[in-house]
C-alpha cells in the first residue's frame, strides 16, 4: 500500500458555514490547476503495480500519529462488509485530491478517465465526477459502486501534525482526527446521521460497525 501520486489541496478546507456556498471561498476543486490533470494521470499510470491499492497524496501532507492504524481498520471493514458485487469504489481519509484510496484496477480506470478529460478541467471536478458517477462513462467505470467517506481526517499539511486533535478553526484546515462532517474538498461530507452507529458515510450496517467509542482501542489520540 506504498504506491501514491501527488496532487495539490486547497489551504482553506474548514467550511464555517456547512451547507452554505461562501463566495470569498471556493472549494478547492475550483482552484487546482487544470494543467496537472495529464501529469496526475502519467504519474498514476506509471507507478508500479506493488500492491493491492493506492492512494492519491499531496506531497506537502503527512499522515497524522497512528493514522495506518485507522487507515488498515477502514479497509479491513470495508472489505469484510461490502460484497464483491456490492463493492466500495475508494475510500476517503482527507479533503481535496489527497487520501483518496482506490484498488488498483479503479486506479487504472480514474488514470485512463483522467488523461481524456485532464487538459480542461480542474482535476477535482474530474475525480468528483468519476467518483459521483456524473456521466454514462464514469456510472459505467464505477460500476454502481459507492465511494465512502471515514468519519476523521488522518492527513496534516507538514509540520502540522500533533500528537493531539486541535481546535483548527482559526487555522482554516482540518486537523489530525477532526471529523468530516465539515469539510470542504469533500464530494458530500459525513453524514451525521452516520456519527451514532457507523465509521462511514455512507452508514455501513449498524449490527456489523464499530460505534465510535470503540476507536480508542485503536490508538486514537485523545
Amino acid at each position: 500500500m506504498r504506491d501514491s501520486a501527488v496532487a495539490p489541496v486547497g489551504s482553506n478546507a474548514i467550511d464555517p458555514d456547512p451547507g452554505s456556498r461562501s463566495p470569498s471561498l471556493p472549494p478547492p476543486s475550483e482552484r487546482v490547476d487544470s494543467s496537472l490533470g495529464p501529469h496526475l494521470a502519467q504519474l498514476a499510470s506509471l507507478s508500479e503495480p506493488s500492491s493491492e491499492y493506492f492512494m492519491l497524496m499531496d506531497g506537502t501532507f503527512e499522515m497524522c500519529p497512528l493514522a495506518l492504524h485507522h487507515l488498515l481498520y477502514a479497509l479491513q471493514k470495508l472489505n469484510t462488509q461490502r460484497k464483491p458485487e456490492d463493492s466500495w469504489l475508494a475510500l476517503r481519509v482527507s479533503y481535496g485530491m489527497n487520501g483518496l484510496l482506490l484498488r488498483r484496477p479503479d486506479q487504472k480506470a480514474f488514470a485512463a478517465f483522467l488523461a481524456q478529460r485532464g487538459a480542461t478541467l480542474p482535476v477535482g471536478d474530474i475525480w468528483r465526477e468519476f467518483a459521483m458517477h456524473e456521466s454514462d462513462e464514469a456510472a459505467a467505470l464505477a460500476k454502481k459502486r459507492e465511494l465512502y467517506i471515514y468519519r476523521f481526517n488522518l492527513l496534516v499539511r507538514l509540520g502540522r501534525a500533533p500528537s493531539n486533535a486541535v481546535d483548527s478553526a482559526s487555522m482554516q484546515e482540518p486537523s489530525c482526527y477532526e471529523l468530516m462532517t465539515h469539510v470542504w474538498g469533500l464530494e458530500r461530507p459525513f453524514s451525521n446521521e452516520c456519527l451514532a452507529t457507523s465509521d462511514f458515510t455512507p452508514c455501513t450496517s449498524p449490527s456489523n460497525d464499530v460505534l465510535p467509542g470503540d476507536l480508542m482501542r485503536l490508538g486514537r489520540p485523545e
